[in-house]
């Protein structure tokens, strides 16, 4: 008597398989690929909305506290100081000047935040740039900060800050 043929036992996957599986993991692949591309610069623009807020908001620290030590126009062209958390700031007509003495101390902006800061002095009017390093377009990934000049309006106005992340 003949003896049926025994039945090959199989491990490993079909070729079925691994199709579908190479194909699932490229369309994963294809969905979530696009959206980690673009994650550095959206934390640049990310940052730059960040400094924005801290220098809009050292602005108004910084003046709240020259109007209540009334510092707001004790030198000549209205150059001044306030102390500020140990910190001593520059101010122009009040407001933070646009200088590391002034809002780059007000807002702790350094180096170690990895930006690139351009112009700035203590002259009514006067700007600085902020610029985040490692953007494509480093003059549209950027905060300036401009102090009041009085000499140009009679009354004295607050700061302009401007932000720019189209280039983050």
């Amino acid at each position: 008597m003949a003896q049926p043929p025994q039945s090959r036992r199989r491990s490993g996957f079909t070729l079925i398989e691994l199709v579908v599986v190479l194909l699932i993991l490229a369309i994963v692949s294809a969905v979530a690929l696009p959206r980690f591309v673009n994650i550095g610069g959206e934390a640049r623009r990310a940052k730059a909305e960040a400094l924005n807020g801290s220098i809009r908001a050292a602005a108004q620290v910084v003046r709240a506290a020259a109007l209540a030590k009334g510092r707001t126009e004790a030198g000549p062209g209205g150059l001044s100081h306030v102390d500020v958390d140990g910190a001593t700031i520059q101010t122009n007509h009040g407001y933070p000047e646009a200088s590391e003495a002034g809002i780059l101390l007000a807002a702790n902006i350094s180096a170690e935040d990895r930006v690139t800061v351009i112009g700035g002095g203590a002259a009514p009017g006067s700007s600085i740039t902020i610029r985040i390093d490692g953007a494509p377009d480093p003059a549209q990934c950027r905060i300036v900060h401009t102090s009041p000049n009085h000499a140009a309006s009679p009354t004295i106005t607050a700061p302009t800050i401007e932000l720019a992340t189209s280039g983050c």
